[in-house]
C-alpha cells in the first residue's frame, strides 16, 4: 500500500500506559479512515498490552480516556471515532486514588 492511501496519527500514553508502551509517544501510519477502535487494534501488538487496554469481550475499556486533538471522544463518536491525517491521540489509564 503507497503512503498516500495512509494517514499519520500521533499517539500520546501517560501513566501507566508509559510503563506498558515503553515510551510516551508513538506516530502510526494508518489505512486512511480508521477509527479510535482500529487504532488501538494495531497499537496493542501484545497480550498485556490488549489488557491494559481492551476487557474481555474486545471492547476498549470504558475506564480509559482517550482524548482525539484534545477533546473526549465520548463527546465525538467514542470508539466509531474518524481520525485523520494529523490527529493526535491521548490515552490516559484510569487513576485510582483516596
Amino acid at each position: 500500500m503507497s503512503s498516500e492511501n495512509q494517514i499519520k496519527v500521533k499517539i500520546r500514553l501517560f501513566a501507566t500506559l508509559r510503563d506498558v508502551f515503553n515510551t510516551s509517544e508513538v506516530e502510526l501510519s494508518l489505512d486512511t479512515t480508521p477509527t479510535i477502535t482500529g487504532l488501538f487494534e494495531v497499537l496493542c501488538d501484545s497480550s498485556k498490552r490488549r489488557r491494559m487496554l481492551f476487557d474481555r469481550s474486545g471492547n476498549i475499556r470504558s475506564h480509559v480516556k482517550i482524548l482525539k486533538n484534545g477533546r473526549n471522544i465520548d463527546f465525538i463518536s467514542g470508539k466509531d471515532t474518524q481520525l485523520a491525517d494529523g490527529d493526535v491521540v491521548a490515552v490516559f489509564p484510569p487513576i485510582g486514588g483516596g
